[in-house]
């Protein structure tokens, strides 16, 4: 008899699967399908927990599954031996029956660990440096029964301690699998955690012996009614941090290469971008587990790197002349040529060339004069304009002169060769991921490399931008028009409801935590977020070292799962070295060298972690002269821009985290900033 019910599993729980004995597979997998068939409860087999919405055990042997269901679906939440049966050693030797008529409804679930509730109140305190013993001796036998590779068994057999096991450096997945196999997480908790879809109730046989990698995670209804929804675009979903914009386009993706192959066409090609170096590395890793080995039919790529590449079509060789020497030669070209004729930062011209003159392809002094500037945060004369344009063209000629070439040349010269038909190779669907972040002229560019405006899809939120400053689609290019072709995201899966509402009251600029925020609605729940001055760089790295490590503890997770977000490399290269001396290794890692799976803790920019999450994140640099960073010569007309840019930035970065943030500054020169997050929705004391 077929399923009637889809079967989902917790992250946690196929962890737990390896800890169920290999011969009693088959009878797991007989009585979850009769679960598919009917999870009601019979008073034998299947019972209710008492005093608990939703949540049942089914009893095989001597374990039990508990599990919840809706009217379509079966979620296994946890398998466990019975508690008062295996107190000493984790052993699968039969235990003594115990009658069924002695049985009670909440036998195993009244004797879950409970997780430190006062975290809320974290402090600085000593810990017991001897650690918190492991319940059972690792053993030889059990480690083979979890399917632990043998290379792994000593290490592993010598922790006694939590913490000791926490500190190895293998990977993260044998860990979780050996602790929660001690330690059975909070089945409340669990519940918070995702889905993952199986799509056959053997794969359960098949993951616990190896034949299977993992499962899929499973979308919300809201999800996946869209990854397949208005396929022929121009389309467009929007939403804010955490809800999922990324993940539906690469399922959109998958349904695309699903409903080709139905049709009978040829795998189609499929050009999928997104803003940073870093997404694209973590894209490609998703996208490869999705989609299996028809990934090799779809090109991940910044937008820039894919107008470079075009470029080089026409040029042998393209040099680009980056931030810091269009800075040296504007600052030359000011001094020698246009001495004291301009009152503006050298950074706002350069953002001003980048975003109006070459981001809107303007070609003429009148085109400039007339170019809409909204958001930039500045008005500018008619006699200001000319002597900018006249700036900007001296800048273009040094560098050409020198064979550099601008990144906005690039996508101008990019995008004129398409439209010219001078470069002739389009594809059959574009997905631009974090499409509010890109110049309306490497968007029009991305629109323009798709074979018909119906391939085109955008994921976008317009409130979360820190590059851009707002524009309206049709005028960035005609055919994005997305009349009846857009849906907007509002389930956050990412952040706790605790650091979403702190990091939106902030962005806000809310004072306290008693006004209505307008955060999404949000999945997940947790310790609201840490605020902590220092006193010295030494005390700022020994809080930040001891929050990484009880939050990791706390979560039982890895440190690894950290990120340190810092607002400048050189800020991050301090990180990393005064927290490896403290015993936590951490390396700085650029957007193109990010190394999820790596054992370190992540140092990262904050502009680098754009589109990334982290469990557990750390901001650094919220002092005074470092974020916002206001230059003395800033014009008081350009300052509220600034500071709004930074607000944004910082609001980003706190939105990086997805169950633990600690944000530090220096007491004796904090950042304007501060004083906007001491309220109740942060833990301050």
């Amino acid at each position: 008899m077929s399923a009637v019910r889809e079967l989902n599993i917790k992250p946690s729980c196929t962890r737990e699967l390896f800890g169920f004995p290999s011969k009693l597979m088959h009878q797991l997998w007989e009585k979850v399908n009769m679960l598919l068939q009917n999870p009601l409860p019979d008073g034998k087999l299947k019972k209710k927990i008492k005093s608990r919405k939703n949540l049942y055990r089914l009893r095989i042997g001597d374990y039990r599954v508990f599990y919840t269901f809706g009217e379509r679906w079966v979620c296994l939440l946890g398998i466990r031996p019975r508690k008062e049966e295996y107190k000493n050693i984790p052993s699968y030797k039969k235990p003594c029956e115990i009658p069924a008529e002695m049985e009670f409804d909440n036998e195993d679930f009244s004797e879950e660990p409970v997780r430190n509730p006062d975290f809320n109140h974290w402090h600085m305190k000593s810990t017991d440096k001897a650690g918190t013993p492991l319940p059972y001796r690792i053993t030889r036998e059990w480690l083979e029964e979890l399917k632990v590779p043998p290379g792994y068994h000593e290490v592993l057999i010598n922790c006694k301690t939590e913490e000791e096991l926490l500190d190895l450096t293998i990977p993260e997945d044998i860990i979780l699998r050996v602790l929660e196999n001690q330690l059975h997480p909070n089945l409340d908790e669990v519940i918070q955690q995702p889905d993952l879809a199986v799509l056959d109730t053997r794969d359960l046989i098949k993951y616990k012996e190896g034949d299977l990698i993992g499962f899929l995670l499973r979308l919300d209804t809201e999800q996946e009614k869209l990854t397949d929804w208005a396929l022929k675009g121009p389309t467009l979903i929007k939403g804010g941090p955490g809800t999922g914009k990324s993940t539906i386009a690469l399922y959109r993706i998958r349904s695309i290469l699903e409903n080709e192959v139905r049709s009978g066409d040829n795998y189609p090609k499929i050009l999928f971008t997104t803003y940073t170096n870093a997404l694209i590395k973590f894209s490609v890793q998703l996208l490869e587990q999705l989609v299996g080995d028809k990934a090799k039919h779809v090109t991940v790529a910044t937008a820039d790197k894919v107008a470079r590449d075009i470029v080089l079509k026409r040029l042998k060789d393209v040099k680009i002349a980056d931030y810091r020497k269009q800075k040296e030669v504007l600052e030359q070209l000011r001094e020698s040529l246009f001495k004291d004729s301009l009152n503006l930062r050298s950074d706002f011209l350069l953002e001003e060339f980048n975003w109006v003159i070459e981001g809107q392809n303007i070609k003429t002094l009148e085109q400039y004069l007339k170019s809409n500037r909204a958001g930039r945060g500045l008005a500018l004369r008619a006699s200001v304009r000319k002597t900018i344009w006249d700036l900007y063209n001296a800048l273009i000629t040094k560098l050409n002169g020198e064979e550099l070439y601008t990144f906005g040349q690039i996508r101008i010269t990019a995008l004129e060769m398409v439209r010219e038909g001078i470069y002739g190779e389009k594809f059959d669907y574009v997905l631009i991921d974090e499409a509010q972040d890109l110049t309306p002229v490497s968007l029009s560019l991305l629109v323009e490399i798709c074979k018909s405006k119906e391939g085109i899809f955008l994921a976008a939120d317009a409130g979360q931008s820190i590059y851009s400053r707002g524009f309206s689609w049709p005028e960035v290019n005609e055919k994005l028009c997305f009349k009846g072709r857009v849906r907007r995201l509002k389930r956050n899966y990412r952040s706790t409801r605790e650091i979403s509402r702190a990091a939106t009251a902030f962005l806000q600029g809310k004072k306290t935590g008693n006004e209505k925020v307008n955060a999404d609605i949000c999945v997940h729940s947790g310790p609201k977020p840490v605020l902590r001055g220092y006193k010295s760089k030494e005390e700022q790295w020994q809080i930040a070292t001891f929050f990484i490590r009880e939050m990791s503890k706390f979560l039982r997770l890895k440190t690894c799962s950290t990120a340190i977000l810092t607002p400048r490399n050189d800020l991050g290269y301090e990180a990393a070295e005064a927290m490896t001396e403290l015993g936590l290794p951490s390396a700085l890692m650029k957007g193109h060298e990010l190394r999820l799976d790596s054992t370190e803790v992540k140092v990262l920019t904050m502009h680098s972690a754009k589109g990334l999450e982290f469990p557990i994140v750390v901001i650094i640099g919220l002092q005074d002269g470092i974020i916002p960073r206001l230059p003395d010569d800033l014009q008081e007309e350009e300052k509220d821009g600034e500071i709004m840019s930074f607000r944004r930035l910082l609001y980003v970065s706190m939105t990086r985290a997805m169950r633990g943030l600690l944000v530090l500054y220096p007491e004796d020169a904090p950042s304007i900033f501060v004083n906007d997050l001491i309220n109740d929705y942060w833990n301050t004391k």
